[in-house]
């Protein structure tokens, strides 16, 4: 087992380069680097707690072992703490075993908004071809949210109400094996994500059956409190989750939009004309769209199964041939009902399924 502690002071504000570090006796305790980071260099878990973070500071404490040098461990924590505070971030502790602790210092927190009826909502949505059932996914998926979006993980989690498992607002009974089991059992799971994120939405067209007619596709949505977006730290982790699920699952569509952005759940008719503020294209709509090759398009290579998807960002889109589109249909009177349907949009012309 490896026997040193490593802190990480990761910070809004970047240290001085004359940091003087504590003495601690019978112990190597050192700067051994401060470095400026982007987002993709920190763990998802502070990236989304803490804003603005520009740096992280590396300490090493050598030797130690746990349990028998507890009084030096607290003495760099104690340093590393003491940093944090002033500087404006986190402290990470990463232990031999490869566990990790955080300890938050300072102020700065994001503000949240209020959740209610009138809140402006968005959300991240995957649509794949329901070839095989949300299981045979599962297990990807939480890992792909536990990696860049803890939040999405759930409180609560069962299938039907009242929820049967309870893992608290921070996920302290969360049991991942256990969870990822159930997922593979039931196939309309309910799901309620961690605060700031609102729900995870998982629709399995391949274990679930319809009355109406039509082409379902599988389905995941994650929705969100819109003013997030605006957040640069949660706009990378969603964007970065919207690929990474569309690579995982083979979707043939993925958006992140305000409001339903143009699909009607489950229901598959075409390309929706609101592509969102980002979209995966993959096959066999990249075959049929020019530009998912084009100078605009971030083009990732699957494996054999899923082939290749494009990834867009607004205000660079691509051009969609109006034959490939599902498009709202207008209507003179005010629906009765607020729920959509896939009535509520044409379907393309060109339907490649």
């Amino acid at each position: 087992m490896n026997s040193e502690l490593i802190i990480k002071i990761w910070s809004s504000k970047v240290p001085a380069e004359d940091i003087s570090v504590t003495r601690i006796s019978d112990h190597d305790f050192a700067l051994t680097g401060v470095g400026k980071v982007s987002c993709g260099d920190i763990p998802a878990d502070i990236l989304l707690t803490v804003p603005d973070i520009v740096s992280v500071t590396e300490l090493r404490l050598f030797p130690y072992v746990p349990e028998n040098d507890e009084y030096a461990r607290t003495y760099a924590l104690k340093f590393a703490k003491k940093q944090a505070a002033v500087l404006g971030g986190a402290v990470e502790e990463i232990l031999p075993d490869g566990g990790r602790k955080v300890y938050r210092e300072g102020d700065a927190v994001f503000s949240y908004p209020a959740l209610n009826e009138y809140t402006p909502k968005m959300h991240l949505s995957v649509w794949y071809a329901p070839d095989e059932g949300f299981d045979a996914a599962a297990g990807k998926v939480v890992d792909i949210f536990e990696k860049y979006l803890p939040f999405a993980l759930p409180s609560a989690y069962g299938s039907s109400e009242p929820l049967e498992n309870q893992c608290g607002k921070d996920g302290e009974n969360f049991d991942k094996e256990k969870f990822i089991d159930f997922l593979k059992e039931e196939s309309a799971p309910i799901w309620y994500a961690r605060s700031p994120l609102i729900g995870v939405y998982i629709r399995d067209a391949h274990r679930s059956h319809a009355q109406r007619e039509g082409f379902r596709a599988n389905c995941i949505t994650v929705e969100f409190p819109e003013k997030i977006y605006d957040y640069r730290e949660w706009s990378y982790a969603l964007r970065k989750v919207l690929r990474e699920l569309c690579s995982a699952c083979g979707a043939f569509f993925g958006q992140i939009a305000a409001g339903d952005g143009g699909v009607a759940s489950w229901w598959w008719q075409g390309i929706p004309d609101d592509l969102g503020v980002a979209c995966v294209i993959g096959e066999p709509y990249f075959s049929l769209i020019a530009d998912c090759e084009g100078e605009n398009a971030d083009v990732m290579c699957g494996d054999g199964k899923n082939g290749k998807t494009a990834y867009f960002e607004e205000p660079n889109g691509p051009r969609i041939s109006s034959d490939l589109l599902s498009l709202r249909r207008k209507r003179f009177f005010k629906k009765k009902s607020p729920y959509l349907s896939p009535d509520d949009f044409t379907k393309a012309e060109k339907f490649p399924f």
